[in-house]
Formats: C-alpha cells, structure tokens, sequence
C-alpha cells in the first residue's frame, strides 16, 4: 500500500518522506508566523509609546514657546521702562535749574570767587 513503509525493514515510501517533509515545514512556518506576531504586537506597542512621548514632548514645547514669549514681553516691558527713567533722569539732570534761574542770579556758583 502507498504511504506504508515496507513490510519488515521500516523503510519510508517517497510519499510519507514528502508528508514528513511538508509537515516540518509547515510547523517552521507556524512557528515563523507566531514569532513575527508577537514582534508585531511588540512594534506596535513601541510605535505606541513613542507616538505618545512625542505628543508630550510638542505638549512640552508649546508650553517652553509660550513661556518664552511671556519672558521676552515682559523684558521688552522692563526695557521699555528703564528707558523712561533713564530719560527722565536726563531731562532732569540736562537742566539743573528747572525754575530758570541761573547760578550767577542766586549770588553765584558755591566755591566761586567770592568764597
């Protein structure tokens, strides 16, 4: 009969060498088929926390963007503030005599030759 081995010396048929054959290859691919699902799933759960990581880094860095600009507006204001006292200090110290009058009028310059 076909697919027996031969009566007596536990010889193989060509037919169940090929069955013998075909099954460890299809257990090969099974296995195969198993390890590549599990890489799968392990690849998407890394893709996952990746995508997620990322969205906390741009969450991270429009917050550092609008803290930014906050501190530049607020140097800009602290700038702009400096400015104004250091022009009213020179207009201030520009005219040492606000009222007009002249040292030579109120009796002179302290130190002057009549000391």
């Amino acid at each position: 009969m076909a697919g027996e081995t031969t009566a007596g010396r536990g010889e193989e048929t060509p037919e169940l060498a090929n069955l013998g054959r075909l099954e460890a290859l299809v257990r090969a691919l099974l296995q195969r088929f198993e390890a590549l699902r599990r890489e799968n799933t392990e690849l998407r759960e890394r893709v996952a926390r990746s995508e997620a990581r990322l969205r906390e880094l741009d969450s991270e860095a429009l917050a550092s963007r609008q803290t930014r600009r906050e501190a530049v507006k607020r140097i800009d204001e602290l700038v702009a503030q400096i400015e104004q006292v250091e022009a009213e200090l020179e207009r201030r110290y520009a005219d040492p005599n606000p009222g007009g009058e002249s040292n030579s009028a109120a009796g002179g310059a302290p130190g002057g030759p009549e000391d």
